[in-house]
């Protein structure tokens, strides 16, 4: 996985260039807070209706929020839904 997102940034890292470099970087730090913030509101309210379905806030989660943005957030949380059934 790991080699897999190294991969993918200097693609796009060689891909761009040095000013659209700088608004790649912002737009993943926009999406990684927008992912932050969206988790922790709906872990707010999984936990108001007292649901398991709560997605720790960590580095894998704020990644993967980062990379894919809200996509990420709503895969994040199908993978809890599906270990959860299991």
């Amino acid at each position: 996985m790991l080699i897999v997102v190294i991969a993918f940034l200097v693609v796009k890292v060689i891909g761009y260039g040095a000013l659209s470099w700088m608004q790649y970087l912002s737009e993943v730090l926009l999406r990684c807070l927008s992912g932050l913030i969206v988790l922790y509101v709906c872990n707010f309210f999984m936990c108001y209706l007292n649901e398991n379905l709560i997605v720790n806030i960590n580095e894998i989660s704020l990644t993967i929020s980062a990379f894919f943005g809200l996509a990420g957030v709503f895969l994040l949380y199908c993978f809890r839904w599906i270990l959860l059934i299991v």
